[in-house]
């Protein structure tokens, strides 16, 4: 069983609400720590995380607020995980993907990544309207 350590940082004299919290999704944590962290230009981030220059910047400016909002609104900070994030989230190219062999949905950016299950690696694919998602 691993321990877990969660350490809360807050202004002192405010009340911090554990309802009331930003979340920043996995990929909005790497461009922040590609880009700000370790000074890389864009054109490194870029290609390290396999995007394009606009879904750089409209991500970096995203988690950038998230941040920011966090620190000056003493609000906690979750960390979405790939999971959990749905379309809505990233701005992108991504389509919604259910496995015909072990049956795991999951989110994926169909332009760049090659469309196979992450869990099973099977190419039995079903896309949105084959697997029922679109109504």
């Amino acid at each position: 069983m691993c321990e877990i350590k969660i350490y809360i940082m807050y202004k002192v004299g405010y009340i911090m609400s554990f309802e009331d919290f930003i979340e920043i999704s996995e990929i909005e944590l790497e461009v922040i720590k590609c880009k700000d962290i370790e000074n890389l230009n864009d054109d490194k981030c870029i290609k390290r995380l396999n995007l394009t220059k606009k879904e750089f910047h409209i991500i970096l400016k995203s988690a950038r607020k998230k941040c920011a909002t966090s620190v000056l609104e003493n609000k906690l900070t979750k960390i979405k995980k790939e999971d959990d994030i749905t379309l809505e989230d990233v701005p992108t190219t991504l389509c919604t993907f259910r496995c015909a062999t072990c049956g795991r949905i999951y989110i994926i950016n169909y332009f760049k990544e090659v469309i196979t299950c992450p869990n099973c690696n099977s190419k039995k694919i079903m896309n949105n309207k084959d697997a029922g998602f679109c109504k």
